[in-house]
């Protein structure tokens, strides 16, 4: 099979070959190219000492970040190519990392160390597709197995117990018997891995297709990491996997429907877990804005208008999808409120305190307001406009602003 290669790549490869070295293009791009899956992140395995590989890419940017286990970073045409030298790896001392690796001079060694079969082949332009672990197979009958003896691939990598899960999620692959049994007894190694590695994988698995099976098949393993969770209700992953696959592409809606489904609006246990799982910051608050405004009702253009005034557009949109993934909307109801959304976001209704006719320092001025009071009264104020009970005029909205003040409509 001929696969279309980065230029860059076809460079490297050239270039080694020019002086008496293999290199072969290795890993997910030879692996979603055999699937029909556009890929251009390419690695490159070599029989070149990594100082050799310094030597022929001289005239080019290289970074020896990862040298010490065989790795140089070669940029071409301002692509970055991590070109590796063929190595075994040595005992590994922390259940993810080996304590060195040897260099060694044939391409099948180099391709024994990797995780699964389906990630062992190699590829080069003249030769085509190099496999030794019958990973083609396991293509044609979609199934994740690992390369020798599983339970040593998970003792030395438990990381490679998430990436299996990930990988039948993101191509609802069935994971083999054997590969299956050595998860299952192993998956406490993984208190040995870091957390951002372990929710980097566990997002990657809730945005695959088959995500409701992994997270049914494994439950004491999602139990083990997710110890927040008391109990386990087959019903809660079914409407977890109906919620998040069948209607849902984005991740921040899926993890807030795997907050509510899973922890039954236990917001106690959303702050801890959402903290713990050190996601981004901005992730965090925008997946407990999608939790904390799901309870309001968002129906006519004054509710839109009044969650519009501190939520932007595309975030309030994620909360109409989240009610309309849990059941909380129909889907003409849901089309219906975007609609509204797009609609008062590209008009020049007034929805946000910026829209209004005054600004804080004209109150302040006016009625000797302390600088912490002005929020709550323009907020007061925009309400009012977009209720309709007053215009978005200057004049109205001062004398509005002075019945409040006088009147202690507000505690200021």
């Amino acid at each position: 099979m001929k696969i279309d290669i980065p230029k860059p790549a076809l460079t490297a490869i050239k270039l080694i070959e020019a002086n008496n070295h293999e290199a072969y293009i290795v890993g997910g791009f030879v692996r979603d190219n055999l699937l029909g899956i556009k890929s251009n992140d390419c690695d490159i395995t070599s029989s070149a000492r990594p100082e050799e590989i310094l030597n022929i890419f001289k005239d080019f940017k290289c970074y020896k970040t990862g040298i010490k286990h065989g790795t140089v970073l070669v940029i071409i045409d301002d692509s970055p190519l991590e070109i590796t030298t063929y190595r075994i790896e040595n005992e590994y001392k922390d259940f993810r990392h080996p304590s060195s690796v040897t260099y060694v001079n044939d391409l099948k060694s180099d391709l024994a160390r990797r995780d699964f079969t389906i990630n062992a082949f190699a590829y080069h332009p003249d030769k085509g597709v190099i496999d030794y672990f019958d990973g083609f197979a396991d293509l044609e009958n979609n199934l994740i197995r690992c390369i020798n003896d599983p339970y040593q691939r998970f003792t030395e990598d438990a990381l490679r117990i998430l990436r299996a899960l990930r990988f039948s999620s993101t191509y609802d692959f069935q994971i083999d018997k054997e590969t299956k049994k050595a998860i299952i007894e192993n998956y406490e190694l993984l208190a040995n891995i870091s957390q951002e590695r372990i929710t980097e994988e566990w997002l990657k698995t809730l945005s695959g297709k088959n995500a409701k099976k992994i997270i049914l098949e494994y439950q004491d393993l999602w139990l083990f990491l997710f110890h927040e969770l008391l109990s386990y209700h087959e019903e809660w992953v079914d409407q977890l996997g109906k919620s998040l696959y069948e209607q849902c592409s984005d991740i921040e809606i899926k993890v807030a429907v795997f907050l509510y489904v899973m922890y039954r609006n236990d917001i106690k246990k959303f702050d801890c877990l959402l903290n713990r799982l050190r996601l981004k910051r901005k992730m965090i608050m925008n997946i407990k804005t999608i939790l904390s405004l799901s309870t309001f009702e968002i129906g006519n253009r004054v509710d839109i208008k009044k969650r519009l005034k501190y939520v932007d557009e595309s975030l309030l949109i994620k909360v109409i999808r989240f009610k309309f993934v849990l059941n909380m909307m129909d889907s003409k109801t849901m089309e219906d409120i975007i609609d509204t959304i797009h609609s008062i976001t590209s008009s020049n209704e007034v929805y946000k305190p910026s829209h209004l006719a005054i600004k804080g320092n004209e109150v302040m001025e006016n009625f000797k307001i302390d600088n912490s009071k002005i929020k709550d009264i323009l907020d007061f104020l925009l309400d009012k406009v977009i209720e309709g009970s007053i215009t978005n005029n200057k004049k109205e909205l001062l004398s509005y602003a002075k019945m409040i003040i006088d009147d202690k409509v507000l505690k200021i």
